[in-house]
């Protein structure tokens, strides 16, 4: 996605998935659109003007999921939670 920076991609601590953080580079809200082509899916985040977004990325049952996590990967706090799921095509939805 144009305007979007990948600041960090690493294993979690805990490692129960990849730490991604988002970097908003243009000064316009938008989505930054994840492409995960070993899964087959994609995942569209919303980003604020100039917003480090810190994300855990998990796949499980055919789906990917996308939580919005602190700096020290523990979940955000309740008002700025966000979760983004995605199945991978003809993956069964629960």
């Amino acid at each position: 996605t144009p305007h979007v920076e990948v600041a960090v991609l690493k294993q979690a601590e805990e490692g129960r998935g990849l730490v991604l953080r988002l970097w908003e580079t243009g000064g316009h809200d938008r989505d930054a659109n994840l492409v995960f082509p070993l899964w087959g899916t994609e995942l569209a985040v919303p980003l604020g003007h100039h917003q480090v977004k810190t994300l855990l990325i998990s796949a499980h049952d055919g789906t990917v999921e996308a939580a919005e996590v602190d700096l020290l990967e523990r979940p955000a706090a309740a008002t700025g939670r966000s979760t983004a799921k995605s199945a991978a095509p003809g993956a069964e939805q629960r």
